[in-house]
């Protein structure tokens, strides 16, 4: 049997679903008659919306001033040292509508960490930002908390000089967000040693 549940959260009723007492997760699949939904109406109300995925899902797009070791399948960066004072950046990004959503979820991998390369995650201006030599300003991981030597990861510890294998979730809250914003990864490379970063998003997901 299919029951809904509504609760309270943050000052905003937020919606529950059961089947035999167990609960729904809105990353599980539900089925109205043997057809696949992603929301559940009850009583005209809303009380179940399955998560958004960003990737795999949406179209991703790859901008930057050295965008040759870059992928969107999956979200893929690696720049390196530069020739001269040109610095190398990329970013891998989708644009999605964040007005339905309280969260934004990044579960990404970083492999490669330098002292004169920076790496971020989250949303931000990603599509409009200004390549080789311009910073976008991100809500995650941004300048101030970066993936770099000097920089601690999310578990307190140093990110590591050279090769390394991290992964972390990252969650941003967007109740505050409305209409499109691009979602992703940015690298940047700004000497001509001790510069390379490699950075793969593995999975990004919306939810309510």
């Amino acid at each position: 049997m299919i029951c809904p549940l509504t609760y309270k959260r943050n000052r905003v009723i937020s919606i529950g679903l059961f089947y035999n007492n167990t609960n729904v997760a809105t990353s599980q699949n539900v089925y109205l008659n043997n057809q696949a939904s992603d929301q559940v109406f009850y009583n005209n109300t809303l009380v179940w919306k399955r998560d958004a995925q960003i990737y795999p899902g949406s179209t991703w797009y790859v901008r930057g001033s050295s965008t040759g070791e870059t992928r969107t399948t999956p979200p893929t960066i690696i720049t390196r040292e530069v020739s001269g004072n040109v610095a190398n950046d990329a970013a891998v990004y989708a644009v999605v509508n964040l007005t339905p959503y309280n969260y934004v979820n990044f579960d990404y991998s970083v492999y490669y960490v330098s002292p004169y390369a920076t790496g971020m995650v989250g949303i931000g201006d990603f599509d409009t930002y200004g390549i080789n030599g311009g910073w976008p300003t991100v809500t995650g991981i941004n300048w101030d908390n970066s993936i770099n030597t000097y920089h601690n990861d999310p578990n307190g510890q140093g990110w590591g000089n050279g090769a390394v294998s991290k992964r972390f979730t990252l969650t941003v809250n967007v109740a505050s967000l409305q209409n499109n914003w691009a979602l992703g990864i940015f690298c940047r490379s700004s000497s001509t040693v001790q510069a390379t970063i490699h950075l793969v998003l593995n999975k990004c997901w919306c939810t309510t």
